[in-house]
């Protein structure tokens, strides 16, 4: 199973990779993953989104058997599970275009401000429970990837609006990238 949600989480990196390759009005500095779903490539976008949510699921599904034994361990799986369905159903809400407000808009919005802040929370409980099984090498990794996502929220909610698309994939990619290399680790 942790080889199928590396499959999805290396899939939604690509896919958000070419979204943004492909739609060359939009850039990435300034404009957010979900802005890319208004265009003819928008499916890249949601299958991105779907992708993440059923790398999630995949990974909670190969790490139940490991922490469903302790209190920390279940909410590690609650959180995951929050997560995972977080992240798919950005695909099925779209973001408002602007100046425009919808009921959608706001679900995303909301599944979006759940997402990540729930996925740094992942990362920093998964690393208590398995701080004395790694290496300086992976308390580096998880050190400096849980900065750049908390820095990214910060400069995201912030710093100046013309930043945002930046701040945005610094905290995904980031997210993703330790989840990669927990599976990884894992293998």
């Amino acid at each position: 199973m942790q080889y199928i949600s590396l499959l999805f989480f290396i899939l939604s990196i690509s896919l958000i990779v070419l979204a943004f390759l492909i739609k060359k009005e939009l850039t990435p500095v300034s404009n957010l993953v979900s802005e890319y779903v208004y265009n003819k490539f928008g499916w890249l976008t949601k299958l991105a989104f779907v992708c993440i949510g059923l790398g999630g699921i995949s990974y909670l599904t190969s790490l139940s058997s490991l922490y469903l034994q302790s209190n920390i361990g279940k909410t590690l799986i609650i959180l995951l599970n929050i997560w995972s369905v977080s992240a798919a159903f950005l695909a099925v809400f779209p973001i408002d275009l602007p100046n425009k407000k919808t009921l959608n808009g706001l679900i995303h919005k909301i599944l979006a401000n759940i997402a990540i802040p729930t996925g740094l929370i992942i990362i920093i409980i998964t690393t208590i429970l398995n701080f004395n099984n790694l290496t300086v090498f992976q308390l580096f990794n998880t050190s400096i990837l849980s900065l750049l996502i908390i820095l990214g929220k910060i400069f995201y909610i912030r710093g100046n609006k013309n930043y945002k698309g930046i701040f945005q994939r610094i905290i995904i990619f980031s997210e993703l990238i330790w989840f990669i290399l927990n599976i990884l680790q894992l293998a």
